[in-house]
């Protein structure tokens, strides 16, 4: 473990909402642990969004009506041709009501935020290799959580269980992907050093909060806070 210092001081990127749109895609299968029910996108701060697409056009549509800050991917990756799970051949499954599942191409669903920008602040997607995927979405996003290599469902609602409570709490994102890599260690889980926050180029995710009990900047004067994290 060791001791990171994240600056508490404010910015204009803070969102004017108290409460914050969390629109999820679950696996909906069979003897998968599901973050709804679990409770681990809980708070009095957040509103749980479940989707359950039947294609990737009701991806699309889903995102423009619901108008989340954060979207969360909760599915299993998978690669489309055979090949490594990379950006040109990764894939998403994702599940209907009927639980009958579909693959979405990295491509397709990073389509799918070319008009989303404006009110999707974040995108987290727990799935096995999907760091290409979260890269891609930079282009549309300011931030994303992806992971690099396996992670497991346990590991997955952990991390959940702490971003969210974090966020909710009124963290930044990068104090509460910390707060969620944290929540994996003491659930005893490995994977925590798989999980990659990517910024885009001139955003700074401790000054982006995105629900919390107050959305005003903190004042300048407000020390750094100091959270210990997994170390690499």
């Amino acid at each position: 473990m060791k001791d990171v210092a994240i600056s508490a001081r404010g910015s204009s990127n803070i969102s004017p909402r108290h409460r914050a749109t969390v629109l999820l895609y679950p696996p909906n299968a069979p003897g998968v642990e599901q973050l709804e029910d679990d409770g681990a996108i809980r708070h009095c701060n957040l509103e749980l969004l479940t989707n359950y697409p039947s294609n990737s056009n009701d991806l699309r549509d889903e995102l423009r009506a619901s108008t989340p800050a954060i979207v969360h991917f909760g599915c299993y990756g998978c690669t489309t041709r055979g090949r490594a799970c990379d950006a040109e051949y990764g894939g998403l499954v994702l599940h209907s009501w009927t639980g009958a599942p579909f693959v979405v191409s990295f491509e397709l669903v990073t389509k799918s935020f070319v008009l989303t920008g404006s009110f999707v602040k974040l995108v987290v997607v727990t799935a096995c290799a999907s760091e290409p995927l979260t890269k891609m979405l930079l282009d549309h996003v300011e931030c994303t959580i992806g992971i690099d290599g396996l992670f497991t469902d346990q590991a997955a609602v952990a991390f959940a269980r702490g971003l969210y409570k974090a966020i909710g709490d009124g963290a930044s994102v990068e104090r509460a992907f910390q707060e969620g890599r944290v929540a994996i260690q003491r659930a005893g889980l490995p994977g925590a050093d798989r999980l990659r926050l990517n910024v885009r180029d001139g955003v700074d995710a401790r000054r982006i909060v995105l629900a919390g009990p107050s959305t005003r900047a903190p004042r300048r004067s407000q020390k750094a806070e100091t959270l210990a994290v997994p170390s690499e």
